[in-house]
């Protein structure tokens, strides 16, 4: 006996996009507001411009106060001043009023991951093997999940040693051979 399956109608005849179901879902599950912090490193550069994002990091999001380590106290001192057009151009990205305030801190920059297009890694016998743009794609990828920076870099760094090695069929980090 064969089974009829009613299809429920939906309202408009258009397709949506996997990212617009994911985002009601996040939403409808209160997942999003974790989400908030990695969106806005993403989109850290075209917040800021180019000028200002190499020279700084939003560190962490807490209750509406966004930390941004800045590489040295005179660029503290001017970004104080622009702290309102940058809290405004956040919250216009993210379409919503989820940072109410900026917290400039001196601290170290990470610099942005993607920003390398080859990588070159020196062994320690001052062997320099190039790195595939598809293998560094790959490790881009995977690092990108982790929420901080510094273990990122760590992460990559890691990734890019072990590529190495395959590369040159050599297992031992410390091998000259």
């Amino acid at each position: 006996m064969k089974r009829r399956v009613r299809r429920r109608k939906t309202k408009n005849a258009t397709p949506t996009t996997v990212g617009a179901v994911l985002s009601r879902f996040l939403r409808r599950k209160q997942l999003d507001v974790d989400l908030l912090p990695h969106r806005i490193r993403q989109a850290w550069s075209s917040i800021v411009g180019p000028r200002v994002a190499s020279r700084t990091c939003p560190r962490e999001l807490s209750d509406g106060t966004l930390v941004v380590n800045v590489e040295s106290s005179a660029w503290l001192n001017e970004l104080t001043f622009l702290r309102y057009q940058i809290i405004n151009r956040i919250n216009a990205v993210l379409g919503s009023n989820v940072v109410s305030a900026l917290r400039l801190v001196v601290g170290s920059i990470t610099p942005a991951i993607s920003a390398a297009r080859h990588v070159r890694y020196a062994r320690p016998a001052m062997e320099v093997v190039e790195i595939s743009d598809e293998a560094l794609a790959d490790i881009d990828r995977d690092v990108s999940q982790v929420e901080s920076a510094e273990l990122q870099s760590a992460i990559r760094r890691a990734r890019i040693a072990a590529q190495s090695r395959r590369a040159t069929g050599n297992r031992d980090p410390h091998s000259r051979h």
